[in-house]
């Protein structure tokens, strides 16, 4: 009954064999994550952060640390987390060829439960918040991008895998700093669930320790370790029945230990403080070991799952496949959650356990069960968020409440449709043939995993509603063997007729919409009739995202679509709009970008020449003298390291000093950040960062700003033209290449880093460490030597004690390998 699949589906793969809950007919359910070589962090790292997670003064002086076996243990179950944050943020970032930290929240929301995703996100949002503001300092280029965001692990490092994985063509650094602050809030989660469950010594005897012992935690057949790769994901549990009030998704239930589950139920903080309230509780509580990590994973629905080895995320299940509700939406367990003290309850008793049913049903026989279950899990789950928004359930948009459109109920219920269901009705006869094997129960996710996953979705394209392709992307995510395309950008995607809008509003919008897709369809001979359609701003009509049609044809690389709009008078140097109350489903990362910025961003060097010829705006909406809040055509080119483009875009004189200004945040210079040198020798295109560094200089006024004056320290006695226009570029040169040198050397790229150095760009002790520590790493000798001459270059007032802290271990490491 196991299906051997060809040799592509099984190369390095264990298929399994003792397990019919894997056999799933040919359903691909044997497919794994691939494993990774290198995880971008170290055993060092890792246990330094636990320990401060478990007494932040006490840092790594906590007596005794932590044992190597757990920590590598946690270390690859975590990896696959990892895996799956990146996988969905890749898929994400195709609309716009482009990862930013927008799609790393949305991957955290896709992948993570609520609770999970949501302090994830606020982990992520104090790392830059503090990064932000170090941009003020003057010393943010001496100082590490970990350091400056409060991080244990390293941005820089976590960017250069990024980059490695080809998670997108461009990182965006705030996407690195969100998906290292996301990976330390999820070691610290399930770090304080080992601490809290509180395995006793008395359970610990062979074969309980991992969570093998009798009990609901481990039913026949259920996988005794969640680390066993080979092994069934929770083998014998094939009741599917709700966990009881009793049993805590985030500690399970255990028969040999009554107090586990309320140590569960203890926040970390609190369990912290109780096992810190004495110097000697530190020795009394529970050891974190491979045993204890081992039955916490297994009792717990929330992280289970998610650190197994399989494609498919299992989703609400621990390992013996009992569904369990996260505690954010359990009302039922906890009452006094919902109500102040004297207000009514929402739902009685009887009412909470009919909705967690809903939440918990994994099939139904109809479209009308269907939306039955659907319409009272989001009017359960809806109000819960509106209560408690720690919880993290995302079910309002700014415009109000999200709903389902009709399409996506329909493949919904084609996803959890069981044709069994249907004979209970006297009316409907038994087929005598079946030509379709069913899913097994196992691997069903319950109805409040596709909500949460279609949410998601639906929350990253800003739409207020779930369609059709939402639910097939939750299915390829939870079903294993089920695969669909991404989403691509079109004009139709947060089109919604909705019911708050008049019917003459919801005929123009039809109309609109109608005429987007002529448009879209690529007939050229169509164009007449579909401006006709779209409004009173005729070609130029801009749709929900804030695009207009010459911006879609750009996307698609269409020439000769683009040639008959710009024929029939489109707009070239149209920006996508930054008003969200007119547009609210514009994507805040492509606000004021224009027409060439898209053909740039999807590498049609074709379109961006017709562009370029018709007249468009090489720095895109960039106005000379203006602040820059949005990436130049040519930082999006040198980023991805496109040879061909960036030479065609210099040679029609953009500039390469231009950077990027962030609103929320504090640039230090009069350009912005992340100019094209930075951009190229971040993502370490080379030959890119060369071409740039070759284009001459541009001439430029002689009248300084006050800004540009107080940043510079200029004189405001100078007088002589000449001297002050070739200090003014050579200035703002040096100032783009000592920034680029510090992306270089964080992300790990020390040829380019050289490659500045050797034009006299001076070191930081940062920058020179960086360098010597990949050079060790990648047994540099040549380049090791020439980096220790090089040392006596660093002024003195650039040492800091990182010369003490990471330096000095580092020569004797060194001098330790060079006997």
């Amino acid at each position: 009954m196991h299906s051997r699949h060809n040799s592509f589906d099984t190369v390095n793969t264990a298929l399994v064999e003792d397990s019919e809950g894997l056999d799933c007919a040919g359903q691909h359910c044997s497919r794994l994550l691939p494993d990774l070589d290198e995880v971008p962090w170290t055993l060092q790292e890792l246990e330094a952060l636990l320990l401060r997670s478990r007494d932040p003064r006490a840092g790594l002086a906590v007596p005794g640390g932590l044992p190597k076996d757990a920590l590598a243990k946690l270390s690859t179950l975590v990896s696959r987390a990892l895996v799956r944050i990146a996988k969905e943020a890749q898929r994400l970032s195709l609309r716009f060829a482009k990862c930013t930290k927008y799609e790393i929240q949305s991957a955290m929301e896709i992948v993570l439960s609520w609770g999970l995703a949501a302090h994830c996100t606020a982990a992520a949002l104090a790392a830059l918040s503090l990064y932000n503001m170090s941009s003020a300092g003057g010393d943010r280029l001496g100082r590490g991008k970990s350091a400056r965001c409060g991080l244990t692990f390293s941005v820089g490092r976590v960017y250069r895998w990024m980059v490695d994985s080809r998670v997108a063509l461009r990182i965006h650094e705030h996407a690195a700093i969100y998906l290292t602050a996301c990976m330390e809030s999820l070691f610290r989660d399930i770090y304080s669930r080992v601490v809290a469950s509180g395995v006793p010594r008395s359970c610990s005897g062979p074969g309980s320790g991992s969570g093998s012992g009798p009990g609901p935690s481990s039913g026949p057949g259920a996988a005794p370790a969640a680390d066993k790769e080979r092994e069934a994901p929770g083998g014998g549990a094939a009741s599917g029945g709700a966990c009881s009030a009793a049993s805590s998704a985030s500690g399970g239930s255990s028969c040999c230990a009554p107090p586990a589950a309320a140590a569960a139920a203890v926040p970390p903080a609190a369990a912290a403080n109780h096992h810190h309230h004495h110097h000697h509780a530190l020795h009394e509580a529970p050891k974190f070991t491979v045993e204890t990590l081992e039955h916490t994973v297994n009792n717990d629905s929330e992280i289970w799952g998610l650190l197994q080895p399989y494609q498919h995320l299992i989703c609400g299940k621990n390992a013996s496949g009992v569904l369990c509700l996260p505690d954010s939406l359990n009302l039922h367990r906890d009452p006094q959650r919902s109500n102040k003290p004297g207000e009514l309850p929402m739902f009685s008793q009887s009412e909470l356990r009919t909705i967690e049913q809903s939440l918990l049903a994994t099939r139904v026989g109809s479209i009308a069960e269907l939306s039955d279950l659907v319409s009272r899990a989001m009017h359960h789950l809806q109000p819960l968020n509106a209560k408690h928004h720690g919880n993290g359930t995302p079910l309002h948009h700014k415009q109000g409440a999200l709903y389902w459109e009709p399409e996506a109920l329909y493949t919904l219920c084609y996803f959890m449709h069981c044709p069994q269901m249907e004979w209970e009705n006297p009316n409907v006869e038994p087929s005598k043939v079946n030509l379709q094997v069913e899913r097994p129960f196992l691997v069903l996710p319950p109805l409040m995993e596709w909500i949460r996953v279609a949410v998601a979705h639906a929350g990253h394209r800003r739409s207020f509603s779930m369609d059709s392709d939402d639910v097939r992307q939750a299915a390829r995510l939870l079903l294993p063997g089920v695969d669909c395309e991404p989403r691509q950008l079109r004009a139709d995607d947060c089109f919604c007729a909705s019911r708050k809008l008049d019917a003459v509003a919801i005929e123009a919008k039809f109309k609109q919409d109608l005429g987007f897709r002529m448009l879209n369809c690529g007939r050229t001979d169509l164009v007449k009739q579909a401006v006709s359609l779209l409004g009173p701003d005729g070609i130029n009509t801009m749709s929900e995202q804030g695009m207009t049609p010459l911006m879609y044809a750009c996307v698609r690389g269409d020439e000769a679509m683009v040639q008959m709009l710009l024929d029939a008078g489109a707009d070239l140097n149209v920006e996508v709009v930054s008003t969200p109350h007119k547009y609210p489903s514009v994507h805040p990362e492509t606000r004021h970008w224009t027409a060439l910025t898209f053909a740039v961003l999807h590498g049609h060097i074709p379109v961006v020449q017709l562009l370029l010829d018709a007249g468009a705006k090489v720095e895109g909406s960039v106005e000379h003298g203006e602040e820059n809040y949005s990436e130049t055509p040519l930082q999006l080119a040198a980023a991805v390291g496109n040879f061909e483009l960036v030479s065609l875009l210099l040679e029609r004189g953009a500039d390469p000093l231009i950077g990027t200004m962030y609103k929320n945040g504090i640039s230090t210079t009069p350009q912005g950040d992340m100019n094209s040198f930075s951009q190229a020798a971040a993502h370490g295109h080379r030959n890119v960062f060369r071409k740039l560094l070759a284009q001459p200089e541009k001439e430029k006024s002689d009248i300084l700003s006050l800004e540009e004056i107080l940043a510079e320290g200029t004189d405001l006695a100078e007088t002589a033209p000449p001297p002050l226009c070739a200090s003014r570029n050579s200035k703002a040169k040096l100032r783009a290449l000592r920034e680029a040198m510090y992306h270089s050397a964080e992300h790990g790229y020390v040829d380019v880093t050289i490659d500045i150095r050797s034009i006299g760009v001076p070191w930081t002790l940062h920058t020179w460490l960086e360098s010597l520590r990949i050079a060790f790493q990648q047994h540099r000798r040549p380049l090791i030597q020439c980096l220790l001459k090089e040392f006596k270059t660093i002024q003195e007032e650039e040492y800091t004690e990182e010369l003490v802290t990471q330096g000095l271990p580092l020569m004797f490491e060194i001098l330790k390998a060079s006997k």
